[in-house]
């Protein structure tokens, strides 16, 4: 937990994925609950290795959102998104540099391995973007440390999914 950007230590964070990293399924609910109360995670199944921790698979995709313009309303994107995001939460800069949130996307299928996961990530990012969405796109590594705050979340339809099959056919 690291409730306050001060107290965030990127590299505590990593060691200690490395050492005591586990793999723990949770209701995309608990995700969202577990954003808001400062937690870190990693969104995917992990194994420990000798290099520290290595990707298994991931049907959760976050997409930072960093909207130093305020050109976005939250809840109006949940609103426009409704048929494949399950909800977003508060990033600590929220409020201080605009709005600042991440949304949170379950796919219908694991997806196991990096790359694959890399291309969803793109073509879902390119939907955003066409709604006028200011996506982060550097933020695509299914193995990334996920810096939460305690400033809330906003559930949109749980039961939302992304279908993988209609993007992956087009995967060359």
């Amino acid at each position: 937990t690291f409730p306050t950007k001060e107290s965030f230590n990127l590299g505590a964070i990593t060691n200690w994925f490395k050492r005591n990293g586990i793999s723990k399924r949770y209701s995309i609910l608990e995700v969202l609950q577990l954003s808001a109360q400062a937690k870190c995670y990693i969104p995917s199944n992990i194994e420990l290795d000798e290099n520290g921790y290595s990707f298994i698979s991931s049907s959760l995709m976050l997409f930072d959102i960093d909207d130093d313009n305020c050109v976005t309303d939250p809840q109006e994107v949940l609103h426009k998104l409704n048929d494949i995001c399950a909800g977003l939460f508060f990033t600590s800069s929220h409020g201080i540099k605009g709005n600042r949130y991440r949304l949170v996307f379950q796919l219908d299928n694991p997806v196991r391995n990096k790359e694959t996961y890399k291309y969803i990530f793109e073509a879902i990012s390119d939907t955003l973007k066409s709604f006028g969405i200011p996506v982060d796109e550097q933020a695509q590594d299914p193995l990334q440390r996920v810096r939460t705050a305690n400033k809330g979340y906003i559930e949109g339809n749980l039961k939302a999914v992304i279908h993988t099959a209609p993007i992956l056919e087009r995967m060359i």
